[in-house]
């Protein structure tokens, strides 16, 4: 069975000049050697989603469901396809991870990465995001 955890996630991301933080209440689990961590975003942008961030070693995954739809996945030095799904329709994106490192003890910790975003094969521009998961006390 699975370990689960009631735990706050801070999610740092920074393109360009822009740099943009979100927290959000959530649920770990620890299944064998992966981490997941699930969460509500409530944005102006984002809507109600829920997003499932899955952790692997050597690839971290990000699932997100509701009124924006999206699969990424990061692999360090490689490429993989994705997509994004918002109210204007859906758009296949390509993401070339750059860099991945991750700091976990039992889901507890920081991950790092930064991406190139490509959009139907134009580059959107280069994303550096911090993933910060902490045991909720409250």
């Amino acid at each position: 069975m699975s370990n689960k955890k009631n735990v706050k996630v801070s999610i740092s991301s920074i393109a360009g000049e822009e740099r943009i933080t979100q927290e959000a209440h959530g649920e770990l689990y620890l299944r064998e050697d992966k981490v997941y961590v699930r969460y509500e975003e409530t944005s102006a942008e984002m809507g109600k989603t829920l997003t499932m961030v899955k952790i692997a070693p050597g690839e971290l995954k990000i699932m997100r469901s509701g009124e924006v739809g999206a699969e990424q996945t990061f692999v360090p030095g490689q490429s993989r396809r994705g997509w994004y799904r918002a109210a204007g329709g859906s758009l296949p994106i390509d993401i070339h991870t750059r860099t991945y490192t991750r700091q976990l003890v039992e889901g507890i910790g920081r991950i790092q990465w930064s991406y190139d975003l490509y959009v139907e094969e134009e580059h959107a521009g280069l994303y550096t995001l911090t993933l910060t998961i902490q045991e909720d006390v409250t």
